[in-house]
């Protein structure tokens, strides 16, 4: 997937948060909580699993941090 872009990893993040909003809120239009709300739950989540959740954010702030930073050195 070396096409893939942050725009288009932002964009698959939109569409896993429309669908989690309107799954979970009355008003699935209303976005301004839902990140904070999907956050809780995977944390929920990573506990009934066993997955260390500040670990596996640690390791997303990572990724993130290199995705970003390989975009700008094509720009």
């Amino acid at each position: 997937m070396t096409d893939v872009t942050n725009e288009v990893r932002a964009e698959w993040a939109r569409n896993a948060l429309e669908y989690f909003a309107s799954l979970s809120r009355d008003n699935p239009e209303d976005r301004e909580d839902s990140v904070g709300d999907l956050l809780c739950n995977l944390m929920h989540y990573a506990k009934e699993e066993g997955i260390d959740f500040e670990s596996e954010l640690a390791n997303g702030r990572a990724l993130y941090e290199d995705e970003v930073a390989f975009e700008e050195q094509l720009d």
